[in-house]
């Protein structure tokens, strides 16, 4: 068993330090941009002024080394406490201005939420949305409960939990990088790189559980970790608590549970705890099973019983469709079109989802150089789209009452060009730092360190088939940034170095004769 996790933790590093380098490399000669609802955008970028600002990164992580990094631990708390003030008000400030109104799946989370809050069962429960999308009902019971804490009509409570939601994921974040890294100073580098990090703050007005599952990924991610460096029982639970409750606002949550099985695993072999095996077996089974659970328990108190609703087969063939109008892989109407020519049968809908995945690998098979062409205008058009979708995200959520700033930035107009031209570089920045880290730190890699590894590998590999949508892979994305922090960093130190020693030998040279006896 131990040598099967040691194969499994040295093809994860392979296999991310490939995926990685593609993304990187592509990042600096290509980018996309949405250009309508389902449809991006592909051009050509500018390398070397990405380069050089990657190189200004570099040097001021020399300089901060060689002159700044002798923080002491009450300085650092207050710029700690600083950097959260300012992802506050920036996340608070992205609500406020983009008045976004919730529309599409939004919307109809909402309204079934309201309904729910006002004790109205048929309308939440036998609602069209639960019909069609019933493992959404975790999320729409959670919306529920903010609804009667803040009020039906008022679309700001739900946005204002998810910048609380923001605040605890950058904070949960930043205790992760110090847990894998044994460095305190991680927590200072990592919040800063998430401030930058521009598409996590515009998505807060976005009201769809994404952040929400993130938050409570993260707080699953940091036990876990504790648990790694000192086992203790509430750890454990916390690790169970947190993935089951991640998997339930987000079903896409699961990859994370699975990054986390392995670690429990990896330590109930190498530890020889039977605990952790069985925090494993729980994390699967509240994962996989955790939605199913609070469906048979709604319907048991409510007396009403939920559609089973679309199969997951669907989603699947979504991902290996190619139609007109629409990126590959992206959202179509064919699924939605087969659950209600079948009379919303679930099993009939499944049989001819599985019958058009089929049809497409027989293609597949046919065209070898027609499926990778495809695989990679899909992959690029959900990685490579340094926005991921924040800025499409609330402009098609169009308030009249928006003012001249919300309108410059998501109409694109030279606030959102601005933002739109440093997503990108940040974009850029991230790919390179991880790819450094991955390079220069390859002594390091233990499987504590490799969670988010693992976490985004699982993400690359689903999305291969499954839906895709940039969305979707911005949360893979932003668990990239404590490796990009320690990649620089890493890559910093050996500048230092040559720098030092390049230093000393000239000083030696310039010394009088007899002083160099």
């Amino acid at each position: 068993m131990q040598r099967l996790l040691s194969i499994i933790k040295w093809t994860a590093v392979v296999l991310f330090a490939l995926i990685i380098a593609f993304l990187a490399i592509h990042s600096l000669f290509f980018t996309s941009e949405m250009k309508s609802t389902e449809t991006i955008r592909n051009l050509a970028d500018q390398p070397l002024v990405h380069l050089a600002t990657i190189g200004l990164i570099v040097t001021a992580a020399v300089v901060w080394l060689r002159r700044g990094d002798r923080l002491t631990e009450k300085t650092e708390s207050r710029l700690n406490l600083l950097v959260m003030f300012l992802l506050l008000a920036g996340s608070s400030f992205c609500v406020l201005v983009s008045k976004s109104i919730p529309i599409f799946d939004q919307h109809l989370c909402i309204s079934a939420a309201n309904a729910l809050a006002r004790g109205d069962y048929s309308q939440s429960l036998q609602y069209y949305y639960l019909n069609y999308f019933p493992f959404q009902l975790p999320l729409i019971l959670f919306l529920s409960l903010l609804s009667l804490l803040g009020g039906a009509q008022n679309v700001m409570v739900f946005q204002f939990a998810n910048v609380a939601a923001n605040l605890v994921s950058v904070w949960a974040l930043g205790e992760c990088g110090v847990l894998i890294f044994h460095d305190r100073k991680m927590r200072l580098y990592v919040r800063v790189s998430a401030l930058l990090f521009l598409p996590l703050s515009l998505y807060v007005p976005f009201v769809y559980g994404n952040l929400f599952g993130l938050c409570f990924m993260l707080l699953g991610a940091r036990a876990l970790l504790l648990y790694m460096e000192k086992p203790k029982a509430r750890h454990l639970a916390a690790v169970v608590v947190f993935f089951a409750l991640a998997c339930l606002m987000k079903k896409n949550y699961i990859i994370a549970s699975c990054a986390a099985l392995l670690l429990l695993l990896w330590h109930a072999v190498e530890h020889k705890r039977l605990a952790s095996a069985l925090a494993a077996l729980l994390v699967a089974v509240t994962g996989y099973f955790g939605g199913s659970a609070v469906q048979a328990v709604t319907s048991a108190v409510t007396g009403i019983q939920l559609a089973e609703g679309f199969p997951m087969s669907s989603w699947v063939m979504l991902g290996l469709q190619e139609e007109e109008g629409h990126e590959p892989g992206w959202y179509n109407e064919n699924g939605y079109a087969y659950y209600c020519a079948s009379g919303l049968d679930t099993q009939v809908t499944r049989e001819r989802a599985l019958q058009s995945i089929r049809e497409r690998l027989a293609i597949f098979r046919e065209d070898p150089a027609y499926a990778a062409s495809f695989l990679y205008r899909k992959t690029i058009s959900q990685w490579e789209e340094p926005s991921f979708q924040s800025l499409w995200v609330n402009e098609m959520a169009r308030n009249p009452q928006r003012g001249w700033f919300a309108l410059s930035l998501y109409e694109r107009g030279k606030i959102g060009n601005a933002a739109l031209w440093w997503m990108n570089q940040y974009h850029s920045i991230v790919l390179m730092g991880t790819l450094l880290w991955v390079l220069l730190c390859m002594k390091k890699h233990t499987f504590v360190s490799l969670f988010f590894t693992l976490y985004f590998i699982g993400g690359f590999l689903f999305h291969l088939v499954w839906e895709a949508k940039g969305q979707y892979t911005l949360f893979y994305f932003f668990g990239l940034l404590p490796y990009a922090v320690t990649g620089y960093l890493a890559l910093a130190r050996r500048v230092n170095g040559a720098l030092n020693r390049v230093w000393r030998k000239r000083r030696l040279h310039s010394l009088p004769p007899q002083a160099n006896v």
